[in-house]
């Protein structure tokens, strides 16, 4: 499951499911990257403002906030981190996908729909790492 990224990235997952942080680590970590988890929201922002990342994939429906309060934290402290935002409530009704778009709008380089295959995972990784600045890559 190698990954056709040259350079391994650090990835900052924030997900509430232990679970899907399992799973997601496990498919990034095959591809080459340095994964560190993040249960919560603000365990994820002190994880962010003590190490340098590449690329945060995080959750939108968690206990101690929701997808647009951690995106806007994550572009206050990081302007031009990617971020995929993830949910297992995303569906192909209008409301799914005005909120897709709002997210998007706010921030974020993709979402991801839970559960996700190990394809779409990495599709997301190189969408998200494909809109970085220059003087990131």
């Amino acid at each position: 499951m190698a990954e056709d990224s040259s350079k391994s990235l650090t990835i900052l997952l924030v997900d509430d499911d232990a679970l899907v942080r399992r799973v997601f680590a496990r498919i990034l970590t095959a591809a080459g990257h340095l994964v560190v988890e993040a249960a919560h929201v603000n365990e994820a922002m002190g994880k962010l403002g003590a190490s340098r990342f590449d690329l945060v994939f995080t959750d939108v429906y968690m206990p101690d906030a929701d997808g647009f309060d951690v995106l806007r934290q994550i572009r206050a402290a990081r302007p031009s981190l990617p971020v995929v935002v993830m949910s297992g409530r995303f569906g192909i009704d209008p409301f799914s996908k005005a909120m897709m778009a709002m997210l998007i709008k706010l921030g974020a380089a993709c979402t991801l729909v839970k559960p996700a295959r190990c394809a779409d995972i990495l599709s997301a990784l190189r969408c998200a790492i494909s809109l970085r600045p220059e003087d990131q890559t």
